[in-house]
């Protein structure tokens, strides 16, 4: 187990182990509100030298379209499974006092997170796994990354308890419950249990780095799955008909939201314009035709994460 030393880490990535020396948002140009916003790291882990360097969330993308689902919607709870420091919530505009289930089973991380996250007010802090049953499961940690850490079948010097989603959502409190899930490859094992829920006015904002089509068939028997901007404007709605060419867009492994069907008329999401998902494919095809073929500009508008599969070799 690595030794924590902690580093406090400001919105700009300005870090000393001298709190006081901290430059705030005050200081840098003035165009940010008066606060030094601090998030404590693990010094020898690499994600968290990476967000000491950047001062934000590491997913950008990912994170402008949580921030906005999770504080402009009405939720009684937000569950955040696959916490890590806990900067999902920490960066973001969700109240003070909203109620917030924080899930995190790497037992080096539990310091740094409930430091992160004093500030919020109504926070419980599972130091669990979540999977399709519960019981004892082994951890592979991995030390030099905290976000690749994932259960595993062989020993580990991690003993982790798990529960299931079933459990988890009865600790839950209110109708309307908004969940993330980020448990690093086990999105599938849990598929059953999600499909379960969905009966529930509860929303999934799920990673699907890992979900081919039999995946989406299951969960289109449930769910309304949408792949949406940080305006909440869906720029894919997968469907039985579409979802093959889905898989072969740059937007297959971004984050989906799953809208139980007899809820999402009651969730602010407007309707689907395909024309703006053609125009955006054709301008990252034409992006990235003059990124790599002719090393003409690095457009900022295309990253190499969401390149599109029907321009690669």
């Amino acid at each position: 187990m690595s030794e924590l030393k902690s580093l406090t880490v400001n919105a700009y990535g300005l870090a000393d182990t001298n709190a006081s020396m901290l430059l705030t948002r005050n200081d840098l140009k003035g165009r940010m509100r008066k606060s030094s916003f601090e998030i404590e790291v693990l010094e020898d882990d690499n994600r968290g030298q990476m967000l000491q360097k950047r001062g934000r969330p590491l997913q950008g993308r990912t994170f402008r379209v949580w921030n906005k689902l999770a504080s402009t919607v009405n939720w009684e709870t937000i569950i955040d499974i696959g916490a890590n420091y806990g900067e999902m919530i920490f960066f973001s505009d969700i109240r003070r006092d909203q109620r917030i289930i924080s899930i995190e089973p790497n037992l080096n991380l539990k310091p740094c997170l409930r430091n992160n996250l004093k500030s919020f007010s109504n926070v419980t802090f599972l130091e669990c796994a979540i999977a399709d049953r519960s019981g004892e499961f082994y951890l592979k940690v991995d030390v030099n990354h905290s976000g690749k850490s994932s259960l595993s079948e062989s020993q580990t010097n991690q003993i982790v308890q798990a529960m299931t989603i079933t459990k988890l959502l009865d600790l839950a409190s209110g109708p309307n419950i908004l969940v993330k899930v980020d448990i690093e490859g086990g999105e599938i094992q849990i598929l059953p249990s999600i499909c379960a829920s969905s009966k529930a006015n509860i929303v999934f904002f799920i990673e699907t780095q890992s979900f081919g089509r039999t995946e989406y068939m299951l969960l289109l028997q449930y769910f309304t799955v949408l792949c949406i901007d940080s305006n909440l404007k869906p720029i894919w709605e997968i469907t039985d008909r579409n979802c093959k060419k889905f898989l072969q867009s740059s937007l297959q492994g971004r984050n989906c939201i799953l809208v139980p069907i007899h809820f999402a008329h009651q969730v602010n999401i407007e309707k689907l314009r395909p024309f703006r998902w053609f125009v955006m494919e054709v301008f990252a095809g034409v992006s990235y035709i003059l990124m790599e073929r002719f090393k003409v500009i690095k457009l900022k508008l295309f990253t190499p994460d969401a390149r599109p599969k029907m321009f690669s070799a």
